[in-house]
């Protein structure tokens, strides 16, 4: 009589990642009855998303979301082997706050003195 045993996952931490920018994560996974796993990756609190394939290996962005200061996202994988068993692993990802940005520029001698320059800008604030 054979048995299935439940698969096991853990992905490390902690992690920290910039507003605006992606975090690579990996997971370890093993099931000692070799058999087919299934990942879910999931953002389970916080903002962010999750990039992926179905597989060990995961991108969090921050592309879309404005955490503030001081704030994190809950990232959850779960892991289904085909017997239907389950793992979970979770890790919280600190949300490093950017600072907002503005640029703007002129060509060298298309401005001069008494003109009036009309300016026009862009950007995202915090």
């Amino acid at each position: 009589m054979t048995y299935n045993l439940p698969p096991t996952v853990a992905f490390g931490g902690p992690y920290g990642v910039k507003e605006g920018e992606v975090l690579d994560l990996a997971a370890v996974a093993a099931d000692e009855d070799a058999s087919t796993l299934t990942y879910e990756w999931s953002v389970v609190a916080g903002s962010g998303a999750i990039q992926t394939s179905n597989g060990p290996n995961a991108t969090f962005s921050t592309a879309d979301g404005d955490g503030g200061p001081g704030s994190t996202a809950l990232v959850r994988l779960t892991l289904t082997d085909a017997g239907g068993l389950m793992a979970t692993a979770d890790a919280r990802i600190a949300i490093e706050n950017e600072a907002p940005s503005a640029t703007f520029s002129a060509a060298p001698g298309s401005v001069y003195a008494g003109e009036v320059v009309t300016l026009s800008f862009s950007g995202a604030t915090d």
